[in-house]
């Protein structure tokens, strides 16, 4: 089985992307500040979602496939948004001047993950699961850190997600960040190519378990033989009425997404999952 969990507000508390932007500032105090790249996103955010809602608030309720393309739509436009906003960050060198092991340790000492979701990776790991973070994050090594710290072999976790560059002779970030994982679709293609390697070594197709959080995660939680949705974000729940698919603490109706209230919970999941493959 693959377990494929998102990162920030989904295996954290909250967003760590401020957490990363502000680990060059440690050691250099004059790192351009981090607040106008936010307030350039959220602009750009704003502007994008204006444009949108007239579109969105006439989609009829209901009509699932109308609303399906409309949605995978609608997130894909968010591409040059994002990429943009990565443009930016590097172009502000915001990023530069630290090393991996200096972001791996501001994972290290990262406050805020949820509790028992480290006890819940663990649990996955020891039963024989394929466990990778698929996240919008900008450092696979503070994602690392922050698992490290908190007792998941990371050795045996895959993290996709977008990618840092790193000066080969310093061995500091230049600052700039490649885009890896921007939209859902990205999310979506990494779970689909890690589920195509694993059909190969296995000789049969795996079954998926997806936890997320954000609307960026919603595609990969339709698409999981399992989706298990985090919190409450309001623009999920309101894609979900459109879709017709409810959101529920339990798995009994055959189109929901399972609502993870404990991370004690994904053990249940995964256990229900099994059983219901050996009795096919």
């Amino acid at each position: 089985m693959i377990v494929a969990v998102d990162f920030d507000k989904t295996l954290t508390a909250g967003d760590t992307i401020h957490t990363v932007a502000t680990v060059p500032r440690a050691r250099h105090p004059d790192t351009p500040p981090f607040a106008p790249l936010v307030a350039a996103y959220l602009r750009d955010i704003s502007a994008h979602a204006a444009k949108w809602q007239p579109r969105l608030s006439s989609t009829p309720l209901g009509k699932k496939q109308q609303c399906r393309a409309l949605l995978d739509e609608y997130l894909e436009s968010l591409r040059p948004l994002e990429c943009a906003s990565l443009v930016r960050v590097g172009e502000s060198r915001v990023l530069a001047q630290a090393t991996r092991a200096e972001f791996r340790s501001a994972g290290c000492t990262l406050a805020g993950l949820q509790s028992g979701a480290a006890d819940a990776l663990r649990g996955c790991l020891d039963r024989g699961h394929r466990v990778c973070v698929v996240s919008a994050n900008w450092s696979a090594d503070f994602i690392r850190g922050a698992l490290e710290a908190r007792g998941v072999d990371e050795r045996r976790v895959e993290v996709y997600c977008n990618k840092m560059v790193f000066d080969r002779v310093s061995g500091e970030s230049t600052g700039r960040v490649l885009a890896r994982v921007v939209v859902a679709a990205d999310k979506v293609g990494v779970i689909e190519g890690v589920r195509d390697r694993v059909a190969r070594e296995l000789g049969r197709r795996p079954l998926v378990v997806y936890v997320g959080d954000s609307l960026t995660d919603l595609p990969a939680l339709l698409g999981a033989d399992a989706g298990v949705l985090v919190g409450s974000d309001p623009d999920v729940l309101a894609w979900c009425s459109r879709l017709g698919i409810p959101p529920a603490a339990t798995d009994e109706h055959p189109h929901v997404l399972r609502l993870l209230e404990n991370w004690g919970q994904l053990s249940d999941i995964i256990d229900h999952m099994e059983r219901s493959a050996l009795a096919a």
